[in-house]
């Protein structure tokens, strides 16, 4: 059944727990050797059942809800994304990202995406440069030619679409922008869409993202601004812009200096994105649409760095970077949660897809292993989410702040040097 679909059963969580209230089936004796295997067949069925009764609900279509879908699906747990976009190509998704063996990668593994997203990484996108602005290097890591065994870069529109194409047909429901979430008497959730859809679940996930509509339903943790970020884009570099290229190498670069970074970062298909971050400081963000204002704070930096906003296709877009408080909880609640940046926004600095991917294949695991119980696969799912997430947020807010000092450079070394290895103890 889909989400969405007249349900004929009344198939919501109380139906599901009053069915696990009923007296167990009267059996007779088994026939010799089949007691056993019926026994696993009744098993099966029921939990065919309670499945099909348990409908889900996933708003938004980013990384982290388009990954619960999959491991839901390759575990025979349908769901629907309700997604806003009107298709996967409606916009760029983003540059690109490095997935962690500890969280993204294990992600894609319990997706069954491994070797997929092995045929589509680039590993030498892991080389970084940091540069002050007199264009010196400060740091310069190069990873080892052709390994995996890091954290492998890939651009956030490869990733979406390998995990879109892993979905059945009509997983995904484009160009509904969820604008209500109302519980229902009986149990569950009404779901309002713009332009009129309505649809009902018994599950609603969260993973609608900074701004969702489904985290005001469980928490009213405010949002603050940390930065600004503005961006821009150098489309077919190598052709266009070769120094630049060679500038920027393979991977990332970041220009640091005071209270303000000017970064770059090669992408799959030979683009640079390049982007500005700032200290939030109040001003509009109308302040940084032109890229005459924006040379003009980096007034004085080698023209060779500047030459990154120059060279830009179009205007700057810039917007703001915001932050959940660290160490955000909520009152659990029947039939409702979240992943991602709608459970935890931090600020950006290579965490926040990998652990929206990481909670999703935590949830999906709890509601694999208990699908008849989909209450407590949630309350076990969010009590891990909250103790695993606060030392990240802690540490992201921290790299955050320091990026963005007036000593970033020095600090930003020192974070990036070899630390010592300690002392053998002596017998």
């Amino acid at each position: 059944m889909r989400v969405g679909e007249p349900d004929s059963r009344g198939g919501d969580l109380r139906a599901a727990q009053r069915h696990r209230s009923r007296p167990g089936l009267g059996l007779g004796p088994f026939p010799d050797g089949q007691g056993c295997v019926t026994v696993r067949r009744i098993h099966d069925i029921q939990r065919t059942v309670m499945e099909m009764m348990m409908r889900i609900a996933i708003a938004g279509g980013g990384l982290g809800g388009l990954t619960l879908a999959r491991i839901l699906h390759r575990h025979g747990i349908g769901a629907v994304v309700y997604e806003r976009e009107a298709s996967r190509s409606a916009r760029s998704q983003g540059g690109s990202l490095d997935l962690h063996p500890e969280s993204g990668q294990q992600a894609l593994a319990a997706a069954g995406l491994a070797g997929r997203f092995r045929s589509e990484a680039r590993p030498e996108g892991e080389e970084h440069r940091i540069l002050d602005p007199a264009g010196r290097t400060l740091v310069h890591h190069k990873p080892q030619p052709g390994a995996f065994s890091g954290r492998p870069e890939i651009d956030r529109n490869a990733l979406r679409d390998l995990l879109l194409d892993s979905l059945p047909a009509g997983t995904v429901m484009w160009q509904h922008r969820l604008l209500a979430a109302t519980p229902r008497p009986d149990g569950g959730f009404g779901l309002t869409f713009d332009g009129g859809h309505r649809a009902d679940c018994d599950v609603l996930v969260g993973a609608d993202g900074a701004r969702s509509v489904v985290r005001s339903l469980l928490t009213d943790a405010p949002l603050s601004s940390v930065a600004t970020l503005v961006e821009l884009s150098i489309s077919d570099a190598d052709r266009r812009h070769p120094e630049l290229a060679e500038l920027v190498g393979p991977g990332n670069l970041w220009c640091v200096g005071v209270n303000q970074i000017l970064a770059a970062q090669r992408l799959g298909d030979g683009s640079i994105r390049v982007g500005i971050s700032l200290r939030a400081d109040g001003r509009h963000l109308d302040t940084y649409r032109s890229k005459r204002a924006l040379l003009e704070m980096f007034d004085g930096w080698d023209p060779s760095l500047t030459a990154l906003i120059e060279a830009g296709d179009g205007p700057p877009t810039p917007r703001t970077i915001d932050a959940m408080p660290t160490g955000t909880r909520w009152v659990h609640r029947l039939g409702i949660t979240l992943i991602g940046d709608a459970a935890h926004l931090m600020p950006p600095v290579g965490e926040g897809a990998n652990q929206a991917m990481l909670d999703a294949a935590e949830l999906a695991a709890e509601l694999a292993t208990n699908p008849a119980d989909p209450d407590s696969a949630i309350r076990a799912y969010e009590e891990a989410m909250f103790t695993r997430i606060r030392p990240i947020a802690e540490m992201s807010a921290r790299v955050q702040a320091m990026m963005l000092s007036p000593t970033a450079a020095d600090d930003i070394v020192r974070f990036f040097a070899p630390r010592p290895t300690e002392p053998v103890p002596a017998d």
